[in-house]
């Protein structure tokens, strides 16, 4: 378990990966680093949160994912601008959560 992610790690991950998806001029490059975000944040899904955080983060951590679905899917159909344009929301819920989390 060492060398298992800590939240933090994977938090970090998910921040550099964001600020590429949002800079991306390609769908091919979108979807890569759409890729490494979802699975930073699948990875800090699994890491080890105690306490009276434990629900909020686990729904912050759904919601996320569930927006990361939405997004691959509009990246599918639609193309890049849309794609972006709907990666912006993943930014609104880290927000929401980071300030019912405290962090």
């Amino acid at each position: 378990m060492a060398n298992s992610p800590t939240v933090k790690d994977s938090m970090k991950l998910m921040s550099k990966s964001y600020r590429a998806v949002m800079k991306d001029t390609n769908i091919d490059s979108f979807k890569k680093d759409l890729s490494s975000f979802k699975q930073s944040a699948q990875e800090a899904q699994h890491t080890s949160v105690v306490g009276n955080d434990k629900a909020t983060f686990d729904s912050g951590m759904k919601q996320l994912l569930d927006e990361v679905n939405v997004v691959e899917a509009t990246a599918e159909q639609k193309g890049l601008v849309p794609a972006q344009q709907e990666a912006k929301k993943l930014r609104d819920i880290m927000g929401q959560f980071h300030t019912k989390l405290g962090v």
